[in-house]
């Protein structure tokens, strides 16, 4: 396991199989595109999310979004404490 911490609130982690992307706020992204990646917002914040992550490139991206999140693009939206 990789933990990169990009700024402020945002992380990604990359799994033997897997990329996760946290609270993406601003930072470079660099990661390998043979692995999936899921892309998760805690809250609205600016400082939490932004709207740059549905302009990643990447041919296998996956959205879990807090559902204070407006959006009309596919992705799983959660309340808090959802399972």
């Amino acid at each position: 396991m990789i933990v990169t911490h990009l700024y402020h609130s945002g992380t990604l982690i990359e799994l033997k199989k897997h990329l996760l992307l946290f609270d993406y706020y601003q930072g470079d992204l660099k990661f390998n595109h043979d692995k999936p990646l899921y892309v998760f917002v805690s809250h609205s914040h600016d400082d939490h999310y932004n709207r740059q992550i549905f302009h990643i490139e990447h041919p296998d991206i996956h959205y879990i979004l807090s559902n204070d999140i407006h959006s009309h693009r596919q992705a799983m939206y959660v309340k808090p404490h959802q399972s």
